[in-house]
């Protein structure tokens, strides 16, 4: 029991500093043909797994629209779609639904306005994007902490190190994309990233 929390502590520990050490870095991106839908299954398997979380009531419904397979780093995509299914669990505290889809869109103008969006500075509407969305059944996020929950080191949970929508954040905005987040208090808090297709 002692060695099992003993590594639990471990993960944990390396988890936050290979966060910090990613977050202090410039991003390179490493860019190849890559499946968006093969890689939020691997995400979804390995955060089901996550040792702090503990999703044992956690529902996944998935619906995939369209089939993008496009040049993109998919580490880093990997990591922008384990952050969010995260910080879905945790806000759940390990009991709700999960929603993903994911699916191509053409007219980002048509995209009904959302409480809270960051833009890259290179953002650009004029162009085919993914859409990726993560939608959870948790309580929502109040209005004044929605202002906060992209800034560095500010977390609402006890053992949170508040690097991970940070770090979204940071990723989306390497791939010149878009983040709109939607909320409602008792309702849950949806994630769109909008990751462009155009190159």
């Amino acid at each position: 029991e002692l060695a099992e929390k003993i590594l639990i502590g471990t993960r944990e520990l390396n988890s936050f500093i290979t966060n910090l050490l990613d977050f202090a870095r410039p991003l390179k991106l490493i860019r190849k043909k890559e499946n968006f839908s093969d890689i939020m299954n691997k995400a979804i398997s390995f955060s089901m797994s996550y040792p702090k979380n503990k999703p044992g009531q956690i529902k996944i419904k998935k619906c995939y629209e369209d089939k993008i397979i496009h040049y993109i780093d998919g580490q880093l995509l990997f990591r922008l779609f384990l952050n969010i299914l995260i910080n879905a669990y945790e806000a759940m505290e390990g009991n709700g639904t999960c929603f993903i889809r994911i699916s191509k869109i053409r007219n980002i103008k048509k995209i009904k306005k959302a409480d809270k969006t960051i833009k890259s500075l290179n953002y650009s509407e004029s162009q085919p994007f993914a859409l990726i969305s993560i939608r959870d059944t948790g309580p929502g996020i109040s209005k004044d902490f929605l202002e906060k929950i992209f800034n560095p080191f500010i977390t609402s949970k006890t053992f949170g190190t508040g690097l991970g929508l940070p770090m979204v954040q940071k990723i989306v905005e390497a791939f010149n994309g878009r983040i709109d987040v939607i909320t409602s208090t008792g309702k849950g808090t949806e994630f769109k990233c909008f990751i462009p297709l155009g190159d």
